[in-house]
């Protein structure tokens, strides 16, 4: 009860997080973009914001060409041109919705009116997306990285799930606020969590004194 967490202490946690970022995405990417608590102290230079317009194929058509492509001698021109005749089916609709979101009509609204993956709980979010991800389609992250300033919309971009159109919203930082107010959370965790770990040393230490 009468253990207190400085200032000092809690600048010490961060700084050994952030230290463990930078550690984690040089090592690997998909370890760093695990850990969400790395994202909220330290950010790779680069790293986006997006919104995205998903048309989906059927999903049994995606799980056919998965499959394909995942056996052994796979021919990937032969499957890719499988794709784009499925595409085809949802290709009017992609460039609706590609009409409407370059020429003016807000992006959320396209969204909400076209995107297989708009759901309420997440409107007007946006996505992070990490430089060097290899969480995404290498086309998706190719083509996002071809738009050259915030608010730039990506034409149709073919995949196996559908048609993906990209917005990039802004670029992915990490402020001064940001840190301050993840510093104030990260003080009640350790305050929360310091008495038990001070009571489990304190036993280890007894039970040492007493074998």
């Amino acid at each position: 009860k009468d253990i207190v967490i400085t200032d000092e202490q809690v600048d010490e946690y961060v700084t050994k997080l952030i230290d463990e970022a930078k550690k984690a995405y040089k090592e690997n990417v998909s370890s760093y973009e695990r850990d969400s608590e790395y994202q909220k102290v330290w950010l790779p230079e680069g790293s986006r914001n997006i919104k995205y317009i998903c048309i989906k194929l059927n999903p049994s058509d995606s799980a056919e060409l998965s499959a394909a492509r995942n056996e052994s001698g796979a021919d990937i021109d032969s499957i890719n041109k499988q794709r784009d005749e499925k595409l085809e089916e949802i290709k009017s609709k992609a460039e609706a919705a590609l009409k409407k979101a370059t020429e003016g009509t807000d992006f959320d609204a396209v969204i909400k009116e076209y995107s297989s993956d708009y759901s309420e709980t997440t409107e007007g979010d946006t996505t992070l997306i990490i430089n060097g991800t290899t969480a995404m389609y290498d086309v998706l992250y190719d083509e996002l990285y071809k738009l050259e300033k915030p608010g730039d919309i990506s034409g149709l971009i073919p995949t196996d799930r559908g048609y993906y159109i990209l917005q990039y919203t802004s670029d992915a930082v990490i402020t001064d606020k940001d840190i301050a107010e993840y510093k104030t959370e990260a003080k009640k965790t350790l305050a929360h969590n310091e008495p038990e770990q001070t009571a489990n040393t304190t036993s280890e230490q007894w039970r040492d004194t007493v074998r």
